[in-house]
């Protein structure tokens, strides 16, 4: 089942289709949902890049044009975050190791992908654990930069107070309110005797906020607005409504300055005592009706003016009706409605429509008390102009205009709500924070930590508040380098870089530290801030890289690059003590059949068994590394060559040992060549390349045995390379052709078919057979490219044929065994057809018994689509082989070929003429037509007609012939003499 609800997005850079989707069948079997794009060239890179959104891309190494090295720069063009892993053939310890160091991921061997899922699946999880810490990162930093802003620049007097009662920061706001400069900001115990210099009232005002912070830590919510009597510096009184939020152990306190608005509640109060004193002396004393009228109008001109003229919204409202009064003209100038539409409209039509009840209710209430002044609540209120705001409200009742009335001031606080949001926000942020942060103040003491550094030091809050930095120090830093330290924090405002620190639990560990500073608006210095973060998976990073740059990661023996250095040691002591010194080179016979039956894990095991067995019976100064695949090197100092022998001897036995891998029985062999120091090198390097050589013709020689190294193994060598390099060239040059030997019908010599053969034109050594490179080209890799070459020109002969208006005949190509194995070769096949137009029965495959006799699961399924696509398929040199007819049966064949080493001594040789008639009978019987190659006399044209061979082919009748001249007989009817020609 689907590891998540939503697929894995996979942008995998592959040249071979078949490649990328064994890849993605990995992938699913490892519980992805997979949707992917494949990509071989850089511009269709770029676009898959630009028009969509991966969580990961995979890359084979080598692609046309270009590698991953070449594609990893430019998906970090795109994105720093995407993991990145390639999944190709061996490509060497150096470059992987070069290729991680460059950003990538992680590297998978395309024969080994059983933790292909998991490489991903962890690559996946790290890159969205990535995002999210540069996001909070990000986060942060915008928060703290607003935390800053808002905090200097907030309209309200606010101050920040730690759990030690040191002030950690007081506003511009505050400092203009209460008449204090940063100089002389007073600490929390000195403010109480300042602000509230009488003792009794001291006592209340700490009691009461003691009090509050207490249940506010309890119900961990803000504590609510307390209104206190504040005594600036100079003496002057201000009424100040405080609150708080609690941040750890120390809290923001915010005074919201209300003594202009408790000045005119007094005052209103005052006056409207006065009036319904006026009024009730007009009632007792009617002959005093006239001065009390004067005073009672006096009264009411003057609450009027203190009404009308105050800067805070006010209104009259019926408590009946809910219906405006009367209003100010701050309320007009606030709320934007004109005068008549005030009184046109009511307090509910001004508040949210889910407030209508609740107000109505509060109404009612105040209709039936005699006064209800002070009592306040926060209320949002709506503009003419659709705009929110938050409202805190304070009412008293009064008769007006002889109705039952309330009396409202409206102090807008929406500023100072956002402004206290903002800073909750803050605070959550900095203790949410995956990096560690550390407060300090001008005297580099401590005043604030956040949760992320308890965790990675392992101190909590209460143990290093009030302490410096240093307790995590581990000594490691000496004073050199701090001095250095605090030099770039006070000249250039900040410092990063790497130290060592110690855990609480003793643990040294590498860490990554930011200091920056804190300024207020002057420029001086109030407080450093350090991010911290925990540098120890990273270097267990690195350390692994170190490892895989000298040992391999299999076996963990030394590689070839620690190898060298032992060698130029080992060699300069050999040549200054004048020592022999031997080296050896070991490949494990068919090692390959392992990998392909069992599987790469089975494989994987056996490899690292024989690395424990080899190593173990070598002596202490010899040293064993493995190259790469299934190939040892063994550099013996001091050892000649009788010894060496004794060892190779040696190993051969210890990999003659079966082995046991989960319920296999494993028997191998192996090869080994040996060089001689100095005769057959004077540097690693060449010791190497003659050992190799001496392997290669120990693998010639039949296997399971050691080969000393000759100076003919080196010019054999030479040779060999010379004609790999001049191949390569003659791919790149157009220098092979293909020639077509007839294949006739043995009964009316017709011409019924033709096998491609190709040629090589050398520019100096002229036409060279394919027995010259061949078999080159097979072990260096190149037959693949000339397979394809030979395929796709047959192909296209055959059509160029057709529309000149030739009656053509089905062509034969030879299949190499390299290339068969391919999973692309059936979609190479059809996809070239396609091209050429071609029908698929004019083409022909052959392929010797070793493919055959491979009989995997990917042969018989190979071999089934190419049948029924329409091709014919034939065995070539039928009989030199393991014969079989269990995949004779299995594999729907159409023809035998019989190999010309039967053919040749027909007549002469009962042996070969039984073989003959042994194989003809076979295919008849199992309904296969033959055909007999390398007939060149009648003979032997006359012995096969006996036996019923189905066709011909041979110099008798035609030797390979050019296109041009192959056409011609085409032209000519298609039937030839029997004669040479």
């Amino acid at each position: 089942m689907p590891i998540s609800n939503s697929p894995l997005r996979v942008l995998i850079v592959e040249d071979s289709p078949s490649d990328a989707g064994l890849v993605v069948r990995h992938l699913q079997k490892g519980g992805f949902d997979v949707t992917y794009e494949r990509v071989d060239s850089i511009g269709r890179l770029r676009a898959a890049l630009t028009e969509k959104v991966w969580d990961i891309v995979l890359s084979d190494f080598n692609l046309p044009g270009f590698d991953a090295a070449k594609v990893l720069a430019i998906l970090r063009e795109y994105d720093q975050n995407m993991p990145f892993i390639v999944v190709s053939g061996m490509i060497g310890d150096q470059v992987a190791i070069a290729l991680m160091r460059a950003g990538a991921s992680d590297y998978l061997m395309k024969d080994n992908l059983e933790r292909l899922a998991s490489a991903v699946r962890r690559e996946v999880a790290n890159a969205s654990v990535r995002e999210a810490h540069r996001l909070a990162q990000v986060a942060q930093h915008e928060s703290e930069l607003k935390f800053q802003l808002l905090f200097e620049l907030d309209p309200i007097p606010l101050c920040y107070v730690d759990q030690t009662g040191a002030v950690l920061n007081l506003n511009q706001r505050f400092r203009q309110v209460f008449g204090y400069s940063k100089t002389d900001v007073p600490t929390l115990n000195e403010w109480w005797p300042q602000a509230y210099p009488d003792p009794d009232y001291r006592h209340w005002v700490l009691e009461t906020w003691q009090t509050a912070i207490q249940q506010a830590k309890e119900k961990q919510v803000d504590i609510k607005p307390i209104e206190y009597n504040v005594s600036c510096k100079n003496g002057d009184v201000r009424v100040v409504l405080v609150s708080g939020i609690i941040v750890n152990d120390g809290f923001l306190a915010t005074f919201f300055d209300i003594t202009e608005r408790k000045q005119a509640e007094t005052q209103l109060k005052h006056y409207v005592a006065k009036v319904e004193l006026a009024r009730t002396a007009l009632l007792s004393v009617l002959e005093d009706q006239r001065a009390a009228q004067a005073a009672l109008s006096e009264n009411e001109a003057r609450y009027r003016l203190l009404f009308s003229a105050n800067p805070v919204p006010m209104w009259v409202y019926d408590l009946n009706t809910l219906a405006f009064i009367a209003v100010n003209d701050a309320a007009i100038g606030h709320y934007g409605y004109s005068r008549e539409e005030f009184f046109n409209i009511t307090i509910a039509d001004i508040g949210l429509p889910d407030d209508t009840p609740r107000l109505v209710t509060i109404a009612g209430q105040k209709a039936t008390e005699a006064d209800g002044y002070n009592e306040s609540g926060i209320w949002q209120h709506r503009k003419k102009d659709g705009s929110l705001i938050w409202v805190e409200i304070t009412g008293q009742n009064l008769d007006f205009e002889n109705r039952k009335a309330r009396i409202i001031l409206a102090q807008d606080v929406t500023n100072r709500l956002a402004a206290e949001h903002q800073l909750r926000l803050s605070a959550q942020v900095f203790e949410s924070s995956h990096e560690g942060i550390i407060i300090t103040d001008t005297h580099n003491v401590i005043v604030s930590v956040n949760r992320a550094y308890s965790e990675i030091t392992g101190y909590p809050p209460e143990e290093v508040l009030g302490h410096s930095p240093s307790i995590v120090s581990s000594g490691k830093q000496d004073k050199t380098f701090y001095k250095a330290m605090w030099h770039d924090i006070l000249t250039q405002g900040h410092w990063q870089g790497e130290v060592i620190n110690r855990r609480k639990n003793g643990e040294l560990y590498p860490q990554w530290l930011a200091i920056s500073v804190i300024k207020d608006e002057s420029g001086q210095i109030t407080h450093h801030i350090g991010i911290l973060n925990d540098l120890s998976e990273q270097h267990s990073t690195q350390e692994r890289i170190q490892f895989l740059s000298n040992f391999d990661s299999l076996t963990h023996l030394p590689n070839r690059t620690f190898l060298n250095g032992l060698a130029q040691v080992a060699i300069a002591k050999a040549n200054q003590l004048e020592e022999p010194l031997s080296l050896i080179y070991l490949d494990l016979d068919r090692f390959k059949i392992i990998n392909d039956s069992l599987g790469p894990s089975v494989g994987d095991q056996l490899l690292k068994q024989l690395a424990v067995r080899l190593a173990g019976q070598l002596h202490s100064e010899h040293t064993l590394c493995r190259q790469g695949g299934d190939e040892f090197i063994v550099l013996l100092p001091n050892t000649d060559a009788e010894t060496a022998a004794h060892i190779a001897r040696k190993m051969l036995g210890l990999v003659a040992q079966p082995f046991t891998i989960i319920e296999h029985e494993l028997t191998l062999t192996a090869s080994i060549g040996i060089a001689l120091f100095p005769q057959d090198g004077d540097n690693f390097e060449q010791l190497a390349q003659s050992a190799d050589a001496a392997l290669y013709r120990a693998k010639q020689n039949g296997r399971n045995s050691f080969q000393f190294f000759t100076q003919q193994m080196h010019k054999l060598a030479q040779e060999t390379l010379q004609i790999e390099n001049e191949l390569r060239r003659a791919l790149e040059q157009n220098e092979l052709l293909l020639y077509y030997q007839p294949q006739v019908d043995a009964k009316t010599a017709k011409i019924i078919g033709a096998e491609a053969l190709i040629r090589w034109r050398h520019p100096q050594k002229g036409m060279i057979p394919p027995g010259y490179f061949i078999h080159i080209a097979e072990e260096s890799g190149l037959i693949i490219e000339i397979g394809d070459w030979v395929l796709k020109t047959a192909i296209q002969q055959m059509t160029d044929w057709q529309l000149a208006g030739l009656c053509i005949v089905p062509v034969a190509v030879n299949l190499s065994v390299v290339q068969f194995r391919q999973d692309s070769l059936y979609q190479n096949v059809a996809q070239t057809l396609r091209k050429c137009k071609l029908a698929p029965s004019m083409l022909e495959l052959e392929m010797t018994e070793g493919i055959a006799m491979e009989s995997t699961g990917q042969t018989t399924h190979t071999l089934s689509q190419l049948h029924s696509l329409g091709i014919s398929l034939s065995i070539d040199d039928f009989g030199t082989g393991y014969s079989s007819l269990s995949y004779l049966k299995r594999f729907k064949i159409d023809k035998l070929k019989i190999d010309q080493s039967f053919v040749r001594d027909l007549g002469s040789d009962p042996e070969d003429a039984a073989i003959v008639i042994a194989i003809i009978a076979i295919a008849k019987s199992l309904g296969f037509k033959t055909i007999a190659e390398g007939v060149e006399t009648q003979g032997q044209l006359d012995f096969l007609r006996e036996q019923q061979c189905d066709e011909i082919q041979g110099y008798f009748f035609s030797k390979p012939l050019t296109a041009e001249k192959f056409a011609d007989l085409l032209r000519a009817g298609g039937v030839l003499k029997d004669t040479r020609l």
